[in-house]
């Protein structure tokens, strides 16, 4: 007999997923957003699956179109670039941090960030700074730490700074 406002023991007991259920979680995680294989990895081994389901998980997954490391890389630098001013250095670095192999990271750098688009995120990173202020050699020195931070190249920091004198 079930009395009102008492929880039965058994409804908080979770019983552990098959494949099946482990699987689907991985299909909805990578639903959410875009994920690389590290971090599907990684809850994976969260839900304590074995090497071999491991295997047939991230082959269905890939196979499913629900995870792919060079849309993840696309799309991190794609947002990291046009909406938070990345340049180049910083976005390799965080590409690498999330696991992900040099040519993947080399192919979604070229495809998705133009060379006049980048000057032109530069120039609009440095005039957010005042850029057009910085005549003293100290100004400038701001400036080239404040745009190597974001991950810009030194020698194209110091051509953008140049063309605007």
């Amino acid at each position: 007999m079930h009395l009102a406002g008492v929880q039965s023991a058994d409804k908080d007991e979770k019983k552990p997923l098959d494949f099946n259920g482990k699987l689907d979680a991985l299909r909805y995680f990578c639903a959410y957003r875009e994920r690389t294989k590290k971090e599907v990895r990684e809850k994976a081994i969260g839900m304590d699956m074995t090497e071999d389901e491991w295997e047939r998980a991230i082959a269905d997954l890939q196979e499913g179109g629900y995870q792919d490391d060079e849309r993840y890389a696309a799309a991190y630098v794609t947002g990291h670039f046009r909406i938070k001013g990345w340049g180049r250095n910083k976005i390799r670095h965080g590409l690498q941090f999330s696991g992900l192999t040099d040519a993947v990271i080399r192919a979604a750098i070229m495809n998705n960030i133009d060379d006049d688009e980048y000057l032109q995120k530069l120039d609009e990173v440095l005039r957010s700074k005042g850029s057009e202020r910085a005549k003293t050699a100290k100004e400038r020195d701001k400036l080239i730490r404040f745009a190597l931070q974001r991950g810009f190249e030194y020698e194209v920091i110091r051509q953008c700074l140049n063309h605007d004198s």
